[in-house]
């Protein structure tokens, strides 16, 4: 028998080298690869969005100007294990996409790079719709994301007391903090006023706190589209606190 690649490949399925598979078998396969490829892309658009939440309500820390404290409170809050899991997808995805004749028809970084872009760009736009707004608030509190959003030179608090140099601060742990303001002091978002939740940035002296920066959030920062909860239990739904 003339050796060619045909005969090869029967010679391999007559010695038992080669089992013959039934298209069933063969559709559940593909079946399970394609419904695995959706899920993790979804994972991804998920966890891309669950990041540009955190960056939206967190920009300030880079751009506030409240110097090496928020730089400090940027690098402590970083949501480092959404990144890894979205890391991880992607990583899964590339591997199952190797098994379509896509990725040997064009080029796989190009395609990767698509993938990659869209995902980033699905989840960047969930974030600031109406529905996307109250599916993350309780995404956010499922994850806990409050507690990645803690740290030694920050908190979060309402304003329930004002004087000419200082603030009275009811923390999340519902605890009044008095606030230390002066000219140094960086307002991004305009200053607070009583009972505007905000976040303040700075050191502690004591119990007392300097604050370098402080952030005001409105209802466009996450509040009021899913009913979340003020502090002390109020539904004001304003500012941050949903994502406690």
């Amino acid at each position: 028998m003339k050796k060619t690649i045909k005969n090869n490949i029967l010679n391999k399925i007559q010695k038992g080298e080669v089992k013959m598979r039934s298209k069933l078998s063969v559709f559940t396969e593909r079946l399970g690869i394609e419904s695995s490829m959706i899920l993790l892309f979804l994972g991804l658009i998920f966890f891309s969005g669950l990041v540009s939440l955190w960056f939206k309500t967190n920009s300030d820390l880079i751009f506030g100007e409240y110097g090496k404290y928020g730089l400090r409170s940027f690098i402590e809050a970083f949501p480092y294990l959404f990144v890894m899991i979205f890391i991880v997808f992607f990583i899964l995805l590339s591997i199952l996409l190797k098994k379509f004749d896509i990725s040997y028809k064009k080029p796989f970084i190009i395609i990767l790079s698509v993938i990659l872009g869209l995902a980033m760009l699905f989840g960047l736009y969930s974030v600031n719709t109406p529905y996307g707004k109250r599916f993350y608030q309780g995404s956010g509190k499922y994850f806990r994301m409050g507690q990645m959003m803690k740290g030694n030179n920050f908190f979060f608090g309402k304003v329930v007391g004002q004087e000419n140099n200082r603030m009275i601060i009811l923390s999340e742990d519902n605890k009044e903090i008095a606030v230390t303001i002066n000219n140094d002091t960086h307002f991004p978002y305009g200053k607070p006023s009583l009972g505007d939740e905000v976040r303040c940035v700075g050191e502690w002296d004591g119990d007392n706190f300097n604050a370098y920066g402080i952030r005001v959030f409105n209802s466009d920062d996450y509040g009021g589209y899913g009913g979340g909860n003020g502090m002390g239990g109020m539904k004001d739904g304003k500012g941050p606190m949903w994502l406690r």
